[in-house]
């Protein structure tokens, strides 16, 4: 190109073009804990809690007396934690069990909750699998927010029913469940629409029994073994938009 030249619109075309293609998106991770967690004792009366336990429980006990289920509660504040625009391309949740109720290897599923729920401070020896009575605010097999009215349209939980994610594991260890597409939907609905992060329910194959699993809660004693979610996500590389926007508008004068 000789100096003083005009350039031409096809020519500047190109110039976008190559200046769109410059900026390149940026890859980011970042590994949080869980905001809050719980289990569901199942109790037609909706009088137990979990909220105040060091641990969660998913999965059948033993009891034999039509009270066995257990389920899991855990949710992650995304929004406050990645970047608003970003682009989720891998989640990864890791719980770890230090209790099982047999070796045998067990089928764990995660499923989007739909519905708010609380955690209160009911707790009897730290442990949490047999409950204590509810406190205000508690979720339970029946109640969301225990002592308000605010109720699960179906005991045990409202969640969607296809599971996000699946993890089946024997024994004590750490239970990770990693990057299916519902899972990296949940995410990334999450911190689009902050409103509609209520977390995942965990819950074992029901009509099996003896098949409970202790995971470490957010109050755990041993931090290194609470909850955890890696997250990669992606963001707009500065001034992308801002040349992408100016390829527009010389295509457009082009055409007119």
């Amino acid at each position: 190109m000789r100096v003083g030249q005009v350039l031409g619109p096809s020519t500047l075309i190109g110039v976008a073009v190559l200046s769109c293609a410059a900026p390149s998106a940026s890859a980011d991770s970042i590994t949080i804990g869980a905001s809050r967690n719980n289990t569901l004792i199942q109790d037609s009366l909706g009088a137990l809690g979990s909220g105040g336990a060091q641990a969660i429980f998913a999965g059948v006990t033993a009891q034999g007396s039509g009270v066995d289920k257990r389920r899991a509660l855990i949710q992650f504040d995304i929004a406050n934690s990645v970047p608003a625009g970003a682009t989720i391309t891998s989640v990864s949740l890791s719980l770890y069990c230090d209790r099982a109720s047999n070796s045998s290897s067990s089928t764990f599923e995660l499923h989007r909750l739909i519905a708010d729920w609380g955690q209160g401070s009911s707790n009897r020896d730290n442990q949490g699998a047999m409950g204590a009575p509810a406190q205000s605010g508690d979720a339970t097999w029946t109640s969301r927010f225990f002592g308000t009215g605010q109720n699960w349209t179906q005991p045990g939980g409202d969640f969607i029913a296809a599971a996000s994610a699946t993890r089946s594991q024997a024994g004590v260890g750490v239970y990770t469940w990693s990057s299916t597409s519902l899972l990296i939907a949940d995410v990334q609905g999450w911190l689009n629409n902050p409103s509609s992060n209520f977390g995942w329910l965990i819950k074992n194959n029901e009509s099996s029994t003896r098949n409970a699993r202790r995971f470490s809660g957010i109050t755990w004693p041993e931090a290194t073994q609470r909850p955890a979610l890696t997250i990669v996500y992606t963001v707009p590389a500065p001034g992308a938009a801002v040349v992408m926007g100016l390829g527009g508008l010389i295509a457009m004068r082009r055409r007119r």
